[in-house]
């Protein structure tokens, strides 16, 4: 066993550790692979040099948005409408373009998360990336920054695009030779699409996501499709056999639920000149600084989206829960939360959503702790670190509950913001904002103050009026 450098209790196994740093390696090297892959697609079929092919590091775009929060606090379903912005601009129009999903596999592949990192936590320091840990972020970002469109004919794309995903999602799964595995999945994939005359179109809907991931679920049997969100879950339950809750693996790459595939634009230089790339992971809430520091010569916009804290520890401790979503990383410890940790092995073993270190400090402890409590402090800690490190920052501050009750009014205070263009996918997309199912696990819908008919509400109202954190409500306009 062995101690940190870092801030809190490294004691995992190191033959666990090892094996981690393997399969790290060896996805590293497959994703190099797969970005060949796609680069040469790219520039047979589009005529442009991929982004990843002809900018060194990030550090050379020059301007970038962070959308800030805690988990749970309706980022998810926000940065969703944003993402539409750019498939119908014109061309020279700014636009939003950003990554597939969120950026903990590629912070996990670049060394810059557990368990490369020598602390639990999700925070960073300037002192953590190293020019090699750089490069390899720098790569992985790039090859991700794009914007997604509601349908594709390139097949093919799709294919390179999902064998990418699915090593982020399934690092133990041999998916054999790159080239077979893609033109394998591209088959399943035509299967799938809708012919217009001699053209197979893919849509990016529930049905055409369900159908082609059972398909892939055939040729992969080791994959859980209940790990996903996206999806048709009574097709998925009624195509499935039972499986073992928890983590869908010792060695998580990307934090479930996983994303599922969605067509995609993957941008140019051209597009980069001509937008903002935004970035969205409820882990920057301990990051500012150092995204800061790395983007020191880029032009920065910082969006803190708000929730009220009742809601958003409700929603984290139906996600804590949740058996197929948002385990984080390992403890090295025994868990004791209660009304967590009691319901089975390996609730006493892993942690949910983001972490700082003193949320770490707090359930080290050799005594137990409500679940409500950890929730509470996840929401006050994050929003205490994202107030301390944009008050001297170019920031809009915006409530969950105003883009819930008037999508449209809010998105237009976000272009307001980074000077971007009301597109009309833009517009259609903020107008469908409460048909729009972007996560299906507990604790992600838009129901107005869900945890006043749960059986845990006199805890939740107990925390959330912890002087505390009630405190940091009011700053941040909730009164109750």
């Amino acid at each position: 066993m062995i101690k940190s450098k870092g801030n809190i209790f490294y004691l995992h196994n190191l033959k666990y550790i090892e094996n981690y740093r393997k399969i790290i390696l060896v996805t590293r090297k497959k994703r190099d692979t797969y970005r060949k892959i796609l680069g040469w697609h790219i520039k047979e079929y589009y005529s442009y040099i991929p982004l990843w092919e002809q900018v060194l590091n990030l550090k050379m775009l020059p301007e970038i948005a962070f959308i800030l929060s805690s988990s749970r606090s309706g980022s998810s379903v926000t940065v969703d409408v944003i993402k539409k912005q750019a498939s119908s601009a014109k061309k020279r129009d700014r636009i939003i373009l950003c990554i597939q999903a969120e950026e903990k596999p590629h912070f996990v592949l670049a060394g810059l998360f557990f368990p490369l990192i020598h602390r639990n936590s999700d925070e960073l320091n300037i002192s953590d990336i190293s020019d090699y840990r750089w490069k390899i972020l720098s790569k992985e970002l790039l090859g991700e920054i794009g914007y997604p469109l509601a349908q594709s004919s390139d097949t093919k794309l799709l294919a390179i695009q999902l064998y990418g995903r699915l090593l982020l999602q399934w690092p133990e799964v041999n998916f054999g030779n790159a080239n077979l595995c893609i033109n394998k999945i591209n088959e399943r994939i035509l299967e799938t699409t809708k012919t217009y005359g001699t053209l197979g179109v893919y849509i990016d809907s529930e049905k055409y996501r369900t159908t082609l991931m059972l398909k892939i679920k055939k040729m992969y049997p080791q994959i859980n499709l209940s790990y996903y969100d996206g999806l048709d879950r009574g097709e998925i339950d009624k195509n499935s056999v039972a499986v073992k809750e928890g983590p869908p693996s010792k060695y998580c790459l990307e934090e479930p639920p996983f994303i599922v595939l969605k067509p995609w634009h993957f941008a140019s230089l051209e597009d980069v000149k001509h937008g903002i790339v935004l970035f969205k992971d409820p882990s920057d809430a301990w990051r500012i600084d150092f995204w800061k520091e790395l983007f020191s010569k880029s032009q920065l916009f910082f969006i803190v989206l708000t929730r009220d804290p009742r809601d958003t520890i409700n929603g984290l401790c139906k996600g804590w829960k949740f058996p197929y979503g948002f385990q984080t990383i390992p403890s090295p410890f025994e868990l004791k939360i209660a009304g967590y940790s009691e319901f089975g092995s390996w609730q006493k073993k892993v942690v949910n959503f983001s972490t700082n270190a003193k949320i770490w400090k707090l359930i080290s402890m050799d005594k137990s702790v409500d679940l409500e409590y950890v929730a509470g402090l996840q929401w006050f800690e994050a929003y205490k670190s994202i107030r301390e490190g944009t008050k001297n920052e170019r920031t809009l501050y915006l409530k969950f509950e105003d883009v819930r009750s008037d999508p449209l009014k809010a998105i237009a205070k976000i272009c307001n913001h980074l000077n971007i263009s009301k597109t009309k996918s833009l517009i259609q997309a903020a107008a469908n904002f409460h048909h729009n199912k972007v996560q299906v696990t507990p604790g992600s819908g838009t129901t107005i103050h869900p945890w006043q008919y749960k059986k845990n509400t006199s805890k939740i109202n107990k925390v959330a009026n912890m002087y505390i954190i009630k405190s940091l409500a009011q700053k941040l306009g909730y009164q109750y």
